[in-house]
């Protein structure tokens, strides 16, 4: 919200005499601003109400007694602006203390909140469901989700991706023969079909990505999640399916949630659940639904959680 009154400002200076000759304009700028402060104050004061629910399930449910914590995201939420599901993912970012100065040990806590969590009376905390995540948490669900977003028949493992070359683009009829005897499985290579293909009487068209030899694998703790796939600074690594907004591929993550892909986004299903669950948090999942995190808010908790500088 401070860019946009930002905007307005510069706005403003860089057309001074558009600005003053029109009164009406002046007004509307005027209300614009006013506006946005008063939506920038709001959130401001939702992020305080969120960051003291924070503190007190963490007092509450755990033995840290010096801690910091703040949201690492607002606006939807982990919800993306078409998703209609009904529930949010407010996400915050744990660090523990030591003589008022911050550690290495940074945690997630993820806030499930259910419509209608607040209203006239306040807080209805029967809407609120927490996860409290360490690093290995996180990045085994990022892992998972790249996973099955990606026609790469290796695992990942310790949070090694497996590194490949820029592609080449070849017809369907080059590799015809390979792709109906599914070879294509059994080579470390990918072939991913183009979707963009808009032109019908033309050949289909396939991404042919080779192993880089030269460099095998890389720790997605330090790579950054575009909707191509894991990308090393400007250079595709590792990469994911062209999925439409009509197109799910989904993977289990443990007893509560499932993990699925979603057009260019990280999706998570949670599922109903009772007090016998295997998760040692012991989590008691009320609900059922999905939530779709937008790539911005995936990269700004990657980077958190893994202490690494965002774009």
């Amino acid at each position: 919200m401070k860019k946009i009154i930002i905007l307005i400002l510069v706005f403003v200076f860089i057309n001074p005499k558009k600005s003053i000759s029109q009164s009406n304009d002046n007004d509307a700028i005027f209300g614009a601003l006013v506006g946005a402060a008063a939506v920038a104050a709001a959130i401001e004061k939702q992020k305080e109400l969120l960051e003291l629910l924070a503190s007190t399930y963490i007092m509450s449910n755990t033995d840290y007694s010096q801690f910091r914590v703040k949201v690492i995201g607002l606006g939807g939420g982990g919800k993306k602006l078409f998703d209609e599901g009904n529930v949010s993912l407010i996400p915050f970012g744990f660090t523990e203390l030591k003589n008022g100065v911050e550690t290495d040990n940074r945690k997630l806590l993820l806030l499930f909140a259910s419509k209608g969590w607040t209203n006239e009376f306040g807080v209805d905390y029967s809407k609120l469901e927490w996860m409290f995540w360490d690093q290995n948490e996180w990045n085994n669900l990022i892992s998972k989700f790249s996973e099955i977003n990606s026609p790469s028949k290796i695992e990942i493992v310790n949070n090694m991706v497996p590194v490949y070359k820029n592609s080449k683009s070849i017809s369907y009829s080059k590799i015809k023969d390979l792709i109906e005897l599914e070879l294509v499985d059994e080579s470390e290579n990918i072939y991913l079909k183009q979707n963009n293909n808009k032109d019908k009487s033309k050949s289909e068209m396939y991404y042919v990505y080779e192993r880089d030899q030269d460099n095998l694998f890389l720790d997605l703790r330090n790579l950054k999640l575009k909707r191509e796939g894991w990308k090393d600074g400007y250079k595709l690594v590792y990469p994911f399916y062209d999925l439409s907004g009509d197109d799910y591929i989904v993977g289990k993550y443990n007893d509560e949630i499932k993990v699925f892909a979603n057009e260019s986004s990280l999706g998570i299903h949670l599922k109903y659940s009772d007090n016998n669950s295997t998760i040692d948090r012991n989590v008691k999942v009320k609900t059922s639904d999905n939530i779709l995190i937008a790539r911005v808010l995936l990269n700004k908790i990657h980077s958190f959680i893994n202490n690494t500088k965002e774009d």
